[in-house]
């Protein structure tokens, strides 16, 4: 059996053992986990909301933008395609096109350079990257 995590060890979430990144603090209270016994799932997807906007209202106080999380998903496909499967980006827009998404190479490009950055692949050569 695992040992609770101590609330006062820092660099960790309280009640989960989860690692807070390097240069980072939490940004509110830890909020108590649902407990079906004591409150609706409604009752617990309020004080969840209620947390995050808290939360939110925190880090964009002092004028930080929190833009939109990229589709790390739909990248990560992109970079196996390209990467792995040796296609192009034309040939991976293809698919976009038939399914009604507008798009372009150059965006596919950058996502896949994005994403083997961020994993620390270094992406095969190719004359038009």
């Amino acid at each position: 059996m695992e040992a609770p995590t101590d609330p006062s060890r820092p660099g960790t979430v309280f009640g989960g053992g989860e690692s807070i990144p390097a240069g980072f603090r939490p940004m509110s209270h830890p909020l108590m986990g649902p407990h079906p016994l004591l409150e609706t799932e409604q009752q617990f997807l309020h004080r969840a909301k209620l947390a995050w906007d808290e939360a939110y209202s925190e880090i964009t106080h002092d004028g930080l933008v929190i833009s939109t999380p990229r589709k790390f998903g739909i990248h990560c496909e992109w970079l196996v395609r390209y990467h792995v499967c040796g296609q192009t980006a034309a040939d991976i827009l293809k698919d976009y096109e038939h399914a009604g998404r507008p798009g372009d190479e150059t965006t596919i490009y950058k996502a896949v350079r994005s994403v083997a950055i961020l994993l620390g692949v270094r992406l095969r050569s190719s004359s038009t990257t």
